[in-house]
């Protein structure tokens, strides 16, 4: 069915008047202006007034302010309208005619200006007294306390929550900037603001029409994504009020501030296919209206995204609480950070919503954490991990994915084959699994009492040297040139540095090395490092011997 849209040129009086009234949807989230936007939109009404004051400009063009287009939604035959864009406008209007009416003396006018901010009760009409703008909980009640309450703005707390403190800032900059004029002055800003100031009311039949309008304006020629629209659908429909429905806002809010959007669009994906099996996660929107009919299957996904968003904050910070066991449990957590993806955050936060015991959770994040490092070392692309955690999750879900014999979680004989023959090897110089591996070693084998370390700016260290100058003990110690070349390339043979060593002190000899590099003043901070300084010798035994041990660590990983 094709959109449809009304559309009219209005005065702020005529938004502020009658049966009108507003509700910011549980997506709008707090009041966000600051100061100098509530400023220029006050400097803008003044310089507007005052040009018509000093008869500069009476009518045409000049003698009216545009302040945009405000686009809302009808939320039913009757009651408030939703607002999709102008949240910030219209409570910035609201405060300065509140500023207005607090500043003028008792008196017709000033009872007609409270009428615009809070509606009166109609009888006849069967409308009760209430706020004009419907506000969410975050801003209720120091929106009603300021705003709609009379004399509101003379009582301003002076350390208000955090979340009401662009409110306030904003109000004692309108209050500064409208200073203390005469009572005719301050009647007629209030008249111009009602009577010359116009928006363009875009009213939309559904909140989808809504976004829709909303996304092209704001990002011409970017489709809407199911993420927004599942937004708006969720937390934007009628009756949305519950408390159920408040908390569920805070959530998505939570993540939305610590996630990237393709991300946040794989978690609610993953919360909508524990919820409904049947959702294939091909269509967003499609999945979570799929659920919206079914009161039991939406407030599972409540809670079960509830339970993502306490578990997300503490998988990232590793402060998970399981008693006793909670650090060696986040030991592993943290030892997520060192991976160059974040596609397995869905499965840890899956299972963490279950809420299993301390020595399962251990089991399962150690071997999830041995699975990526195996997609590090093996080079699986995105689109394979993704079906392969997909897999995790259903088992998740099911219970057995730490009992069946083919769980997914679990590495096949092929792949610790390909693992370990490609350890086993010469390894490139540019393989990019180098770094991941070598830290997540080197988390493994430091003491456990020293919180894991994933540094960015590493490099690659060659113990012995890829290049020798030729009067250099390594030509003796290894004088057949095929042969060192393998072993300067062998997993034995390399460390991680957090700086760069120059090219002169990467080619002397192995104790002078020691000295400059791993020596105290080097690089002990890796626990590999200290293994090279307690070294008598570099020979390829030492190399052999070194490589085994890091292999063997490795498995110990992928195997836990």
């Amino acid at each position: 069915m094709k959109p449809t849209f009304e559309t009219h040129v209005i005065a702020v009086g005529e938004l502020f008047a009658g049966d009108n009234s507003f509700r910011l949807p549980l997506f709008q989230r707090a009041y966000s202006w600051g100061e100098e936007q509530a400023a220029q939109l006050v400097d803008d009404l003044m310089t507007g007034y005052e040009r018509i004051r000093e008869k500069r400009v009476v009518s045409g063009p000049g003698g009216y302010l545009f302040l945009g287009p405000i686009i809302l939604a009808r939320a039913g035959l009757s009651g408030p309208q939703d607002v999709v864009d102008g949240q910030q406008r219209l409570i910035t209007l609201s405060a300065i005619l509140a500023i207005i009416r607090d500043l003028l003396p008792p008196g017709n006018f000033q009872s007609d200006l409270q009428k615009r901010l809070a509606r009166p009760q109609d009888a006849v009409n069967r409308m009760l007294e209430g706020p004009r703008i419907q506000v969410q909980d975050i801003n209720r009640n120091a929106y009603a306390q300021w705003i709609c309450r009379p004399n509101g703005t003379h009582s301003i707390s002076r350390d208000p929550p955090e979340h009401d403190v662009n409110l306030r800032v904003a109000l004692a900059r309108i209050r500064s900037d409208i200073g203390n004029p005469s009572s005719d002055y301050l009647q007629g800003l209030a008249r111009y603001i009602l009577e010359h100031t116009f928006v363009i009311r875009v009213q939309a039949q559904s909140l989808d029409d809504a976004f829709l309008l909303f996304r092209s304006v704001n990002t011409p020629g970017e489709p809407l994504s199911g993420l927004d629209l599942a937004k708006g659908e969720l937390l934007g429909r009628e009756g949305a009020g519950s408390r159920d429905a408040i908390r569920l806002a805070d959530a998505w809010d939570h993540l939305e501030r610590g996630l990237r959007r393709e991300q946040l669009e794989t978690y609610i994906s993953t919360v909508l296919a524990v919820s409904s099996p049947d959702y294939d996660g091909t269509d967003l929107k499609a999945g979570l209206r799929s659920i919206l009919a079914d009161t039991q299957r939406i407030t599972e996904f409540r809670h079960n995204l509830g339970s993502f968003v306490r578990s997300y904050a503490n998988l990232e910070n590793a402060t998970l609480d399981f008693g006793q066991d909670s650090n060696v449990i986040n030991h592993v957590a943290a030892c997520f950070r060192g991976l160059p993806f974040d596609d397995w955050r869905p499965s840890a936060l899956l299972w963490l919503t279950r809420q299993r015991s301390s020595r399962s959770t251990l089991t399962f994040l150690r071997a999830l954490n041995g699975l990526c490092l195996a997609f590090v070392i093996l080079g699986v692309a995105s689109g394979k991990r993704k079906r392969r955690f997909s897999k995790i999750n259903g088992r998740v879900s099911d219970g057995s994915v730490l009992t069946a014999a083919t769980s997914e979680l679990y590495l096949t004989p092929q792949e610790r084959a390909d693992i370990r023959a490609r350890l086993g090897a010469p390894i490139p110089h540019n393989s990019k699994f180098i770094k991941a591996l070598l830290l997540r070693i080197n988390a493994e084998i430091q003491h456990k009492v020293i919180p894991p370390y994933f540094p960015k700016d590493i490099t690659i260290e060659h113990v012995l040297p890829r290049t020798t100058a030729p009067r250099r003990r390594w030509n003796r110690d290894f004088p057949n040139r095929a042969r060192r070349k393998d072993l300067c390339l062998s997993l034995g043979n390399l460390t991680i540095l957090t700086q760069d060593a120059n090219s002169t002190i990467r080619n002397i000899d192995f104790d002078a090395k020691k000295s400059e590099i791993f020596g105290a003043n080097g690089n002990q901070a890796f626990a590999l490092n200290q293994q090279i300084a307690c070294a008598p010798r570099w020979d390829e035994e030492t190399i052999t011997r070194r490589r085994d041990e890091l292999i063997a660590i490795t498995d110990r990983l992928l195997m836990p």
